[in-house]
């Protein structure tokens, strides 16, 4: 992200940050969610950890604009915006929760900086989001079609 302010970088992802604990837990959504999937949960967490949320640019409360088809039109670029947070909050050693496509983000990041993650919870990653020749387990690429029109559409 360069040189960009924090508070860009925060209002970009639409960063929550809430809770009594010193331990970080930050939770990342997956493919047509936004953060408020983590509402129920909020409870729990908040009486143990500083719990982060945010959401993936191009979702919920993010702020659209910013949204890149160069940079978020793969995985790293949002593992990109999910570091760009951990940098500006200064975190390191966090409890990452990734769901779906967030878990994938999620683990690219950790790859790229291991000392920002302590833990990967990894709710249904998918190693493949769409089937192939040799892999059925994913979407085929008209349903992944369908659904981004209909999120288009909202």
């Amino acid at each position: 992200m360069g040189n960009a302010p924090s508070s860009s970088v925060l209002s970009r992802s639409h960063v929550h940050i809430s809770g009594r604990g010193r331990q970080a837990l930050v939770l990342l959504h997956g493919l047509g969610c936004n953060q408020t999937i983590w509402q129920p949960l909020l409870p729990a967490f908040e009486a143990h950890y500083r719990v982060v949320r945010l959401d993936l640019v191009g979702t919920g409360g993010s702020q659209l604009g910013e949204y890149s088809r160069e940079r978020h039109g793969s995985l790293a670029g949002h593992a990109d915006d999910l570091l760009d947070v951990l940098r500006v909050l200064d975190l390191t050693g966090v409890v990452f929760v990734g769901h779906s496509i967030g878990a994938m983000i999620g683990v690219l990041a950790a790859v790229r900086e291991p000392a920002r993650f302590a833990n990967l919870v990894l709710l249904a990653p998918s190693p493949r989001f769409l089937n192939g020749r040799d892999y059925a387990g994913g979407f085929e690429t008209a349903d992944v079609e369908e659904l981004l029109v209909s999120l288009e559409n909202k």
